[in-house]
């Protein structure tokens, strides 16, 4: 017998950052995410992460909460084998907030894989138990830039992403660091809409 939903939860948490992260737009020095529970009425429990992004897609803390809570009745008393149905309702339900509905997603499909003891990886295809990601580099000086984009070459990042929106000059000068420390590297820049069209 397949196990049924039993609460959904979110709660706010604030992760500090190790340094803060500087883009065009401002900084951070902390992420400011939600965390989702799905429990299950075996015990089992999923977990979820929402990184609201106020300035790119609307969401705070506050409304990825408030939209969790708002479709617990979709969830909860709800088989866990049904989790393709339930998703699709949920994303209808939350049809504008797409973290909200990722960080349930992910609970939800946590929950799942749990309770049929399948490990995640192996459910998305078990092709391979790593995953390449790129690092982004954070705005500084271009010293400062070389320092961190050799410390990811060092950690085995073979894809780096600098945010840019400095000053053509500045841009140039900490994009040439970089390729000094990272000869081999894949590089891509992000303004974070520090350009305007004609900029870019």
């Amino acid at each position: 017998m397949c196990a049924k939903i039993v609460a959904v939860e979110a709660e706010a948490f604030d992760l500090p950052l190790k340094e803060p992260f500087i883009i065009a737009t401002g900084r951070k020095d902390a992420a400011n995410n939600v965390l989702v529970r799905v429990k299950l009425d075996d015990g089992t429990v999923g977990f979820g992460e929402v990184a609201p992004s106020p300035y790119t897609t609307g969401d705070t803390q506050a409304t990825c909460i408030a939209s969790i809570e708002h479709l617990r009745h979709v969830l909860v008393g709800k088989p866990i084998g049904e989790w393709r149905s339930l998703l699709a309702q949920t994303r209808r339900a939350l049809r504008h907030q797409f973290g909200a509905h990722s960080g349930v997603e992910i609970a939800v499909l946590d929950a799942f894989t749990k309770s049929a003891g399948i490990p995640l990886y192996q459910f998305f295809g078990g092709v391979t138990t790593t995953v390449e990601s790129d690092v982004t580099l954070s705005l500084g000086t271009p010293e400062e830039t070389a320092q961190a984009a050799a410390k990811a070459v060092r950690d085995g990042f073979q894809k780096i992403k600098i945010k840019v929106g400095m000053g053509v000059a500045t841009d140039v000068a900490r994009v040439a660091a970089v390729r000094e420390v990272a000869p081999d590297c894949e590089l891509s820049l992000d303004a974070n809409q520090a350009f305007s069209p004609k900029q870019a």
